[in-house]
């Protein structure tokens, strides 16, 4: 059953959330607009804007001195020894790798994240609806076994047992409706946006 159900979702063109918004669209918006995976980036840039003059000798230095009536001016460039440079630089590049894979990590642990509260959301939706259509069915049940009742044709029990099947699934609905407003609630903090029409 669980296989099913994961294969239907796996397979229907998935469009809720009020036919505004669709995975592919929830997924693109948290990759602009998620402030993790923006922090992420951002670190990654500074790093890699750091990589290049890792290589580099460090800047030449220019003195000045005046003493009485003598004015000098010096220039120097301290060079390290090669392998230093190249060591330093080396360094770096790890540096820049290492933050380039925690920035796909985050990406891609954003992106499950979305995907798991789109379809939490999407799974509560249609759980309400057939819920609303159960609720339907045992109304019309509830009415047909009171008036056997009424007409001496049924039992009290079977009124009480429609009776109780009901209630339960009106407590089911309101639970399947508290789910639905936390995966909403989960996907709307994942795409840093308070209306997802915008």
């Amino acid at each position: 059953m669980k296989k099913l159900l994961i294969l239907f979702l796996i397979l229907l063109p998935v469009k809720i959330l009020a036919d505004t918004l669709s995975l592919e669209e929830a997924v693109k918006r948290a990759m602009e607009r998620n402030p993790e995976i923006k922090s992420s980036y951002e670190k990654l840039r500074e790093i890699h804007s750091k990589l290049f003059p890792s290589f580099l000798p460090p800047n030449p230095r220019v003195t000045y001195q005046a003493m009485f009536m003598e004015n000098n001016i010096s220039l120097g460039q301290p060079i390290p020894f090669p392998t230093k440079l190249i060591t330093k630089g080396l360094m770096m590049n790890d540096e820049y790798r290492k933050f380039f894979y925690l920035y796909k990590t985050k990406t891609l642990e954003i992106i499950r994240n979305v995907k798991e509260s789109y379809y939490d959301y999407f799974l509560a939706y249609k759980k309400i609806e057939i819920t609303k259509e159960i609720i339907e069915i045992l109304e019309k049940m509830r009415e047909i076994a009171r008036r056997k009742y009424e007409t001496g044709k049924g039992k009290i029990w079977d009124v009480m047992k429609a009776e109780i099947e009901l209630e339960k699934a009106k407590n089911n609905l309101q639970i399947f409706e508290a789910q639905k407003e936390k995966a909403l609630s989960e996907l709307k903090t994942l795409l840093d946006s308070v209306n997802l029409e915008s």
